[in-house]
């Protein structure tokens, strides 16, 4: 039998490179990314955060704002007093000055009924264009959908089951990700326990070692399923090193396509 660290230092290529997130949805003065929202650079900030990046211009709390006390070196952006007056939905004169903008700001976020709040038009653009980014993002930085074919498992009982070796569709893992190795590997399973996660599609392998194997402490190896049109993968995987080299081995695994993390 070989030896857990010698196994997959010979057998297992390294981990693939991280999927990037989708580049920046842009649109005039508004930009999506992973992040979220941003008007003119700036994401959304709490009336107390602005009025914190307003006073931060003076040397104490200013009289009257572009009064005498104010420091040069420390001046917003025009950008700045525009992104969060847009934020707002305050309208403004498109030539008004840095100081105008900064008053009209200041104002806003003082202001004590109502309650200033975030645009709704604002928050509609973000909802449209936090649909479009999702929709170019790639696949495993998106939420794992559902594959066909579920099969039916009766919880209570695998969840107690001394059954050393169980096969399960890729469903099992993909509806419930973080419920799944609770379920397969819980504190009363077998230690030598040894579980194949059949049919995961290509895209999803990354994400099942992040959740699997980097969250939970789970070896696994991956194992190209023979036979499908698309690129499916069957993840074999187990807490211990021997016995999922046994079963990687009976399974007659090749040495191309197969990964490790843990």
């Amino acid at each position: 039998m070989f030896a857990d660290n010698n196994y997959y230092d010979i057998l297992v290529p390294p981990p693939a490179d991280p999927v990037q997130p989708a580049a920046p949805l842009k649109e005039g003065p508004y930009e999506f990314d992973a992040s979220g929202l941003r008007i003119k650079g700036f994401a959304e900030a709490t009336p107390q955060e602005i009025m914190a990046e307003i006073h931060s211009q003076y040397d104490g709390l200013p009289k009257q704002y572009g009064g005498a006390r104010f420091v040069a070196a420390r001046r917003k952006s025009k950008q700045f007093f525009q992104a969060h007056l847009m934020w707002y939905g305050v309208k403004f004169p498109p030539n008004a000055g840095i100081r105008d903008l900064e008053v009209y700001l200041a104002r806003e976020m003082l202001r004590e009924a109502p309650v200033p709040q975030i645009s709704t038009e604002v928050r509609a653009i973000e909802a449209d264009m936090q649909e479009r980014y999702e929709s170019s993002s790639p696949p495993m930085l998106r939420e794992a959908e559902p594959c066909p074919e579920l099969p039916e498992t009766n919880t209570l009982d695998l969840a107690l089951s001394q059954e050393v070796y169980i096969e399960c569709d890729a469903n099992s893992f993909l509806t419930d990700p973080e419920g799944f190795p609770g379920l397969y590997f819980g504190t009363d399973t077998p230690s030598t326990r040894v579980v194949v996660l059949q049919r995961l599609p290509d895209a999803y392998r990354q994400f099942a070692d992040e959740m699997l194997c980097h969250k939970h402490g789970l070896k696994s190896v991956h194992m190209p399923r023979p036979g499908c049109r698309a690129q499916h993968y069957d993840i074999v995987l187990s807490r211990a090193g021997s016995a999922l080299a046994a079963k990687v081995l009976e399974l007659g695994s090749s040495q191309r396509g197969r990964g490790r993390h843990g």
